[in-house]
């Protein structure tokens, strides 16, 4: 999104501030701060016209889980092929 202000300020976000979240402005990492009152996602903006990037990955101990979680439904689908041919 393109953003522009004389002043500058903060930017709030609707969505809850969770451990993934990353934000850019014109190309740079931006810290994230959770916002007042609810812990929304917020960023400090500067004055001027720029460009605000905000987007959401895993975290590589959630992709970690995801794949042993996908694991653990095929060991237990092994499981329960094995029986039935027995």
């Amino acid at each position: 999104m393109i953003v522009e202000s004389a002043a500058g300020g903060t930017l709030n976000y609707s969505k809850y501030l969770f451990p993934g979240w990353r934000a850019k402005i014109d190309g740079q990492n931006e810290g994230l701060i959770p916002g007042y009152p609810f812990g929304q996602i917020s960023l400090n903006v500067p004055p001027g016209k720029h460009i605000v990037d905000l987007n959401f990955s895993e975290t590589p101990l959630k992709k970690t889980l995801d794949l042993i979680s996908l694991g653990a439904v095929f060991f237990c689908l092994f499981l329960i092929f094995k029986a039935k041919a027995s």
